[in-house]
């Protein structure tokens, strides 16, 4: 039996590259697509997307037909086109593989089932010219005059049942649908339309277990099917599972959820995004198992052998009804496994949350008040028939963590243990302004690991390194070296750090740990940057600069305060100005709802000796006949600006202020007779005026040996009086003046 599984495996990999058959020349059709009798809406959108993606690569327009005329090459699509293909259908049965044969000049792509065909059909177009779907908002291929297949002979049958990502954030649009179609996925929320077009299996509903027992219809009327936490019923959270009545009621309700829905071939009936559960003395008694064995409250498999104990039957009868399974998270109280056998006509989704996802499942180290999630998949897999292994690989905080390489021993662990079901949740490909980062960053950042997986999921015994070889050759082209350092580059920095990961990484905070506190940050730029001058691709081009968009917003790089080195003393009109960083979000202090009326801003230079900052500020109210000048070492009065520096550890606190009529005023911490050395100009306009201050770096305890980043640390702060109103004052960020921990970092330019 083991030789002959072996031997399948060798005859469903097996590829030959047959004689070449020309679709295309010149631009010119030379051959005709065949619909099978009664197409499918899946082997109809198949031909149509061979139709079109044939086109927007010659320029020329396959015929799409249902029998074939007597001359031209003829590309025969569908099961009902493959009759002399038994082998073939035979080894493609109840999966969506595909098969793509030559058999006369003639071409036939086909599955044992429509979505096999679609499958066959993009990946077909994919083995024969560039083309690449890398991420939902773009496609890359080239435009030429010709097309002609030479890889035309192969059958591949995924090992996987069901794959897919599940698109979060916000609502995805028809391209991020598509993409996942064209990338060999099959499962789908979309409208029964759209999911028989794309081949697509069906599956609805989401966190809903306690929904389907809506509070506004049934709380008033029945309190006790509702949680009891701390002696009160209380809507939301869960239901009461030991209620009188209330399995009735629920399978009911959930009859008439489904009917409104159908079809549909999965029913997702996942707990609610809580660990609320039913704390009543019922929910709590005993749970006497049918072998006699007693489950109590302390039993960390207690919570969810209660739950199943209620779901089992519900299930038993969705499948006796409707013939479709219901799914189930694996998740919260839910990730220990019962102690009773759960219907086979349940489907786990496991949601290992959360978990280091630097650590496979087999390396598991668990984080401080989680679970050993190797251990947890495998104890559901003794009391489950089917388990799908449902990740958080997409959810980065917008940062190019290399999951892939987790993703890779994770599939192939569950693989091991019989797992055949495989999704993640990953943001959609689209801009939402109330999201930051975008969603659509995400994919900026790392289309490469999205795509990566999902090809994953189609046989997690691939290389990975081809893999990923194969996107960035395909994606960036002649930018491809360039990325594949820089890749390659992230990775080692990523598993070089036994820091934890876990679900959505602040992406400010993780670019600062891996780029720019390792000194990596210039040279990943200038990966970035060479790439962008090698991409002729102009899709290829726009992915470059969208992934050193996301890298700069990692970085911080609008946000930081770059101090550019210059090699002479800077009057105020030095050139050196325009490249330096210009800080001018000022925030009213306590009290950021009130914008600051008087626009002021603040650049620095230096040269290792000597600290310069060019302070602009706006007039806001005219200048004081009467005020005095050329006071020192007095707390100034009225309007005021001060500088406030920490040097490179943080240790004392440093304060530089002066105002618009030469009064100046310096300390460090309270020590008012501490002089810093500085030295203040000034250059008065028409409506604002400006202030060149020199200070010594030194007097600011700038050690260049304690930080290898080069760091200062400030804040700026302005006070202002309007005509006829109260003080205000405002400092960069809104930060405090006496916390030295919120203060900005500076970064002075080697």
């Amino acid at each position: 039996m083991k030789l002959n599984s072996i031997l399948l495996l060798v005859i469903l990999s097996a590829v030959s590259y047959a004689a070449e058959i020309a679709l295309v020349r010149n631009g010119r059709a030379e051959a005709e697509i065949i619909l099978p009798p009664s197409p499918s809406p899946a082997e109809r959108f198949a031909a149509q997307e061979l139709q079109y993606w044939i086109r927007e690569i010659t320029g020329a327009e396959l015929p799409v037909r249902d029998t074939g005329g007597a001359e031209g090459v003829k590309i025969f699509l569908g099961k009902g086109n493959a009759s002399e293909f038994a082998e073939d259908l035979k080894a493609l049965e109840g999966s969506d593989g595909y098969a793509c044969r030559n058999r006369n000049g003639n071409l036939y792509i086909f599955g044992s089932i429509p979505k096999g065909t679609l499958n066959g059909v993009f990946r077909f177009l994919e083995n024969n010219s560039d083309i690449i779907w890398p991420r939902p908002q773009y496609t890359v291929f080239s435009k030429q005059k010709d097309f002609t297949a030479t890889r035309i002979d192969e059958l591949d049958r995924p090992y996987s049942r069901v794959r897919g990502l599940g698109l979060t954030l916000v609502s995805g649009t028809l391209k991020d649908s598509l993409w996942r179609v064209r990338n060999n996925e099959n499962w789908s929320k979309a409208s029964a339309e759209s999911c028989a077009e794309w081949g697509m299996q069906r599956e609805l509903g989401g966190h809903i277990f306690a929904r389907i027992m809506p509070e506004k219809a049934w709380f008033k009327s029945n309190p006790e099917f509702f949680p009891e936490i701390r002696g009160i019923r209380r809507p939301g959270g869960s239901l009461c599972l030991t209620a009188p009545g209330i399995g009735e009621v629920y399978e009911k309700n959930l009859s008439g959820w489904i009917e409104e829905r159908l079809p549909m071939d999965t029913l997702m009936l996942g707990i609610n995004d809580t660990s609320i559960v039913c704390r009543c003395a019922g929910c709590l008694a005993p749970i006497r198992l049918p072998d006699g064995s007693v489950v109590t409250k302390d039993d960390p498999a207690f919570l969810s052998t209660r739950w199943y104990l209620f779901v089992n039957p519900i299930a038993e009868k969705v499948w006796s009804k409707y013939k479709i399974r219901t799914l189930v998270y694996a998740y919260l109280y839910l990730i220990i496994s019962p102690k009773v056998r759960i219907s086979d006509h349940i489907l786990v989704s496991f949601h290992p949350h959360p978990r280091d996802m630097k650590t496979t499942y087999e390396d598991c180290k668990p984080l401080k008040g989680s679970e050993d999630f190797g251990k947890l998949l495998l104890d559901y897999r003794k009391v489950g028939k089917e388990i799908r292994l449902r990740e958080y690989y997409g959810c980065n905080g917008g940062f190019p963590r290399p999951d892939e390489y987790v993703a890779v021993k994770d599939m192939r662990f569950a693989m091991k243990h019989g797992v055949r079901e495989f999704t993640a949740e990953h943001p959609v490909d689209r801009d939402a302004s109330n999201w930051d980062p975008m969603p659509s960053a995400y994919w900026d950042a790392n289309a490469v690991t999205a795509w990566t997986i999902t090809r994953l999921w189609w046989d997690p015994n691939q290389d990975l390194e081809t893999l990923r070889s194969r996107f960035l050759e395909r994606t960036y082209r002649e930018a491809a070296p360039a990325m594949k350092k820089y890749y390659r580059r992230i990775h080692d920095l990523w598993f070089s750090k036994p820091d934890v990961s876990t679900y959505n990484d602040r992406l400010i905070s993780t670019s600062k740990k891996y780029f720019i506190e390792t000194g990596e940050e210039q040279n990943l730029r200038a990966l970035l940057d060479e790439a962008e001058k090698a991409a002729k691709h102009p899709v290829s081009r726009k992915l470059v600069q969208l992934a050193r968009a996301a890298f700069d917003a990692g970085c911080g790089l609008k946000s930081r305060i770059i101090v550019k080195k210059t090699g002479a003393e800077p009057g105020f009109d030095s050139p050196d100005w325009k490249e330096t960083s210009v800080f001018s979000d000022f925030s009213t202090f306590a009290h950021r709802e009130i914008p600051f009326p008087a626009a002021t801003s603040v650049a620095m230079l230096h040269d290792a000796k000597n600290l310069y900052i060019k302070v602009n500020c706006a007039e806001a109210s005219p200048p004081d006949p009467q005020a005095k000048g050329g006071v020192f070492d007095q707390w100034i009065p009225g309007d005021f600006v001060s500088l406030h520096f920490a040097g490179s550890r943080k240790k004392n606190l440093h304060t530089l202020s002066f105002d618009r009529y030469g009064n100046t005023f310096d300390a460090r911490r309270s020590e008012r007779k501490w002089n810093s050395g500085m030295k203040v100009e000034y250059r008065r306009g028409e409506t604002s005026w400006e202030a060149l201050v020199t200070v010594p770096l030194a007097a600011l305890e700038y050690v260049p040996e304690h930080d290898k980043l080069n760091r200062i640390y400030g804040v700026f702060h302005r006070r202002h009086t309007p005509p006829g109103g109260e003080a205000l004052s405002a400092t960069s960020q809104g930060v405090t003046l006496d916390n030295v921990r919120s203060y900005m970092e500076i970064f002075l330019e080697r």
